[in-house]
């Protein structure tokens, strides 16, 4: 099951189209419970700082919880509303579909997708853009 949470003040963002195919996500490769939460620079750096020694904002971060209790929540993606507004306008694209991209990026790493490598990014680009492209059509019919 997905869900979303606010964890920061900022644009809104369309959240039952995003839903119905994020849950796909989380259907198809089994990821159970996950919360994606939305927060701002502040709180991603924090997190980043803390958990990967890295003091920088990042547009995307998801922590796999399943391990070593499988009871609970299985999964935590924060997406940076900062860093998408931003990637946005740096990309040329809409500020939802960027946030979208986010999303479906932060579920498929912890369906064990990983983009440290050439070939790895390119599976995990191919991927976010095959439910970015299922995402636009449900767009387009609202």
């Amino acid at each position: 099951m997905l869900e979303f949470a606010q964890g920061t003040e900022g644009p809104k963002v369309e959240l039952e189209g995003l839903w119905e195919v994020g849950e796909r996500i989380v259907e198809r490769y089994g990821l159970g419970d996950v919360t994606v939460i939305f927060v701002d620079d502040a709180r991603i750096v924090e997190l980043n700082r803390k958990f990967l020694g890295r003091d920088f904002p990042t547009d995307v971060l998801a922590f796999d919880l399943r391990d070593p209790s499988p009871e609970g929540p299985s999964g935590e993606v924060y997406v940076s509303l900062e860093r998408a507004e931003e990637q946005a306008r740096e990309f040329g694209v809409p500020y939802e579909e960027e946030v979208a991209r986010l999303v479906f990026h932060g579920l498929l790493h912890l369906a064990g997708f990983e983009d440290v490598t050439p070939e790895g990014r390119e599976r995990m680009e191919a991927e976010v853009e095959r439910y970015l492209s299922v995402w636009r059509k449900h767009a387009l019919e609202d």
